[in-house]
Parts: structure tokens; C-alpha cells; sequence
């Protein structure tokens, strides 16, 4: 089982309504999750904190099998920018995250991360 800590940038994508409507997400495949991963999302601006914990669930999710979740994009992102895929034309993937907990605890805050090397 390996650790990631993922960055969600609240001016493309509503991550808390996604997880309130869903209680899992479909990421774009960054790395090589493998099933049973824990992921920790770190939310940008202004909370500046990891919030959700996480643990992969799929590590690569069937086209046919991608949540709707194009209620959550943040225009002008949407999700068929990720599913066209990148300047190469290369289609991207998805893992799917369940959620574990939700904290707002200020010990996972970017100051307190920082601190301690991450």
C-alpha cells in the first residue's frame, strides 16, 4: 500500500459537492495508484489543507464507468477537457477515490505540513 497526497485546485473542480453527492471521486490518473492506496487531497486557496482521506478503490476506471460529475466543474473547465486527453491525443485515465473522512483540522494546514518537510 503506498501514500499519496493529491492537490485539488478549487477553481477547476467543487471537490466537497462531488464527495456530498457521491462519497467517491474520479481523479485523472496522475500516478500509478494501486487498489487499496491512500489518498490524502490537499485543497488549495483559501483553505490551504489536506481534507479528505481517501483510498483507491479503482485504479483505472472503464470509460463506460466515469461518475457524471460534470456538475462540480468550474466553467470554463469541464470534464471533456480531461477526457480528450493531452496535446498528444492521448485520452486521459481515471482512479476512483472513496471517501474515508473529512477533517478540518488546522494539523494537516500548509503551515503545519511545511513544518514538518512535506
Amino acid at each position: 500500500m503506498n501514500y499519496w497526497i493529491v492537490p485539488s485546485n478549487k477553481m477547476y473542480f467543487d471537490v466537497p459537492k462531488a464527495f456530498a453527492r457521491y462519497g467517491m471521486i474520479d481523479w485523472h490518473k496522475l500516478c500509478n495508484y494501486e487498489l487499496g492506496d491512500v489518498i490524502y487531497i490537499y485543497l488549495s486557496s483559501p483553505e490551504r489543507r489536506i481534507a479528505y482521506k481517501c483510498i483507491v478503490t479503482m485504479e483505472t476506471v472503464k470509460d463506460d464507468e466515469v461518475l457524471d460529475d460534470s456538475d462540480f466543474y468550474i466553467p470554463p473547465y469541464n470534464k471533456e477537457t480531461y477526457i480528450e486527453g493531452d496535446k498528444a491525443g492521448r485520452p486521459k485515465k481515471f482512479s476512483r477515490f472513496r471517501l474515508i473522512e473529512e477533517t478540518k483540522s488546522l494539523k494537516l494546514s500548509f503551515e503545519s505540513l511545511k513544518k514538518i518537510g512535506i
